[in-house]
């Protein structure tokens, strides 16, 4: 699965409305992709 900022972003903040779906996707996935943009993306909205 190419996984997106959103469900990143929404897995590591447990006050957002899709943390529980987000985080039980992505620890089902077998494999995932994240693109190089994403991750900084993601990681720059996380530390925000």
């Amino acid at each position: 699965m190419i996984c997106d900022t959103g469900p990143l972003v929404a897995t590591a903040n447990s006050a957002d409305k899709d943390h529980a779906a987000c985080k039980e996707l992505i620890k089902t996935q077998p494999l995932l992709v994240i693109p190089a943009p994403v991750l900084a993306e993601a990681g720059y909205l996380i530390s925000k």
